[in-house]
């Protein structure tokens, strides 16, 4: 973690960093935070605001605190802010590529092994992933 990154946020104490409510209520979700909150625009700057609409971002302070915004490949920014590309359209790319639709034997409950079954307790991430 970059040292006093927590100091960007105006209740960015000790006690509140380590609260993960605090850390969900805090998550960038908008393009203009992410610049306030990096002080840095990130690439391709307003065109991904349209991946954006598509594709919601959401990246709490400790993983805002581990981007390195002025490395291209950065592998964890890569991870969580939005690419442009992803409004690429490619062949061979489908909805449920893992075919879990048809692995649910009850909502939210994915069983791909006949010994094992993921529940799905939360429809919600604290930091969206962009694969």
């Amino acid at each position: 973690m970059r040292k006093n990154f927590a100091s960007r946020f105006p209740d960015g104490t000790s006690r509140n960093w380590r609260d993960w409510r605090w850390q969900l209520r805090h998550r960038a979700t908008s393009l203009p935070a992410l610049t306030r909150i990096l002080e840095t625009p990130p690439r391709d700057g307003k065109p991904l605001e349209r991946v954006m609409s598509r594709y919601p971002m959401a990246i709490t302070p400790y993983y805002l605190s581990l981007l390195e915004p002025d490395h291209e490949n950065d592998p964890l920014s890569l991870q969580c802010v939005p690419d442009l590309r992803e409004l690429s359209f490619s062949a061979g790319l489908r909805d449920d590529p893992l075919g879990e639709d048809r692995s649910m034997p009850a909502p939210n409950l994915i069983q791909r092994y006949p010994d094992r079954v993921l529940a799905i307790v939360t429809h919600r991430c604290a930091t969206y992933c962009r694969h």
